[in-house]
């Protein structure tokens, strides 16, 4: 079947197809399945919608339903992933909806890693939101853009090369500069997502680190899972086993956080005996940890030596060690990005 794909909709040999409320499908002669999803509703909880009124994936319920699609697309498509799924042409405001709602196919299991997965490219855009959605797996196509769909062979144009299942992303940067929020858009379409808090604990008296930390769960996905834990090699190691992983992401965050409580337990800052020796252990164990960890894992990281040598002992300590930690991560990572002022650099 030929299939055009443009801001106006989806057609199928010559025929726009009918999505109805939410999404549509349709199967070629030789069992090609496209799906088009028409519209993506809120992702997150509209201003004085009740969380009755939203499905298990975070989707309200008048939009993309819980199990992902309309009954009648899930009797097109007949338990099997769609070849191709056509998104609704994105604007940087429907970007956490779109998100969501991919999320929730994926989870369904409409889409899956061999699911080609465009939208088209909306006008003067200049590649901005491409970029966006390029790590959710993605592609941005010219308006208009027509091709033949078969199942021997059914990508839409210049798709390139899937992303390996094994991934290991470490994002850096110095205090505000983005870095956590770009290292959640990385993972922001996957179906499952575990996200590794390793920061210290609030206490009743720091209301400032409070509303810091309020602040990164709120950005956070409704599906995501937390774990709290400073044994960050045991949560990491763990995902060795591809049974254990379950094919969910990881995001930890963060590196730096996860060395002060080293530190404060081997009792570093007061020479402690032997700290030295054990936070070596620590270290290498995280390292080879994450080096081998299993499906996508982001971790985020900072850059605390960028200006004067600190003045203290302990900061100077501090500073030394993360730089270290920071160069043994980025040696067994598959991609680092260093974000400044909400900027991103590749450097692998």
């Amino acid at each position: 079947m030929i299939v055009a794909v443009s801001t106006a909709g989806v057609s199928v040999d010559g025929t726009l197809l009918p999505v109805g409320r939410s999404a549509g499908a349709a199967v070629g002669p030789d069992g090609a399945r496209l799906v088009c999803v028409a519209d993506v509703a809120a992702g997150v909880p509209a201003e004085g919608m009740s969380a009755e009124g939203m499905s298990a994936g975070g989707i309200p319920a008048e939009g993309i339903p819980a199990e992902g699609i309309p009954a009648d697309v899930a009797e097109v498509l007949a338990g099997l992933p769609a070849d191709v799924l056509v998104l609704p042409t994105p604007t940087r405001e429907a970007l956490p909806s779109l998100a969501a709602a991919l999320a929730t196919l994926r989870r369904a299991g409409v889409a899956s890693a061999g699911t080609d997965v465009v939208a088209a490219e909306p006008p003067g855009d200049g590649g901005r939101l491409a970029r966006l959605v390029a790590p959710w797996g993605v592609r941005l196509v010219p308006d208009g853009t027509t091709w033949t769909l078969r199942a021997s062979g059914p990508c839409a144009p210049g798709r390139a090369e899937a992303a390996p299942a094994d991934h290991r992303h470490l994002v850096s940067g110095p205090s505000a500069s983005g870095k956590s929020a770009f290292a959640e858009n990385l993972l922001a379409a996957e179906p499952c997502v575990t996200y590794l808090a390793t920061g210290r604990q609030t206490g009743p008296d720091d209301e400032e680190w409070a509303r810091r930390v309020a602040a990164h769960v709120a950005r956070r996905p409704s599906w995501w899972a937390s774990v709290e834990s400073r044994d960050a090699a045991a949560v990491l190691g763990a995902r060795r086993d591809p049974a254990g992983a379950g094919h969910t992401a990881l995001l930890w965050d963060s590196v730096g956080s996860w060395l002060t409580g080293v530190l404060d337990e081997v009792g570093a800052w007061d020479d402690a005996p032997c700290w030295s020796a054990r936070v070596e252990a620590e270290v290498e164990a995280v390292v080879r940890a994450f080096g081998s960890a299993r499906g996508r894992v982001v971790a985020v990281t900072e850059e605390v030596g960028w200006g004067v040598v600190p003045a203290t002992a302990s900061g100077r300590l501090f500073a030394d060690l993360l730089g270290r930690v920071n160069q043994e991560l980025a040696e067994v990572s598959d991609a680092v990005t260093l974000v400044v002022a909400g900027r991103t650099l590749d450097l692998r």
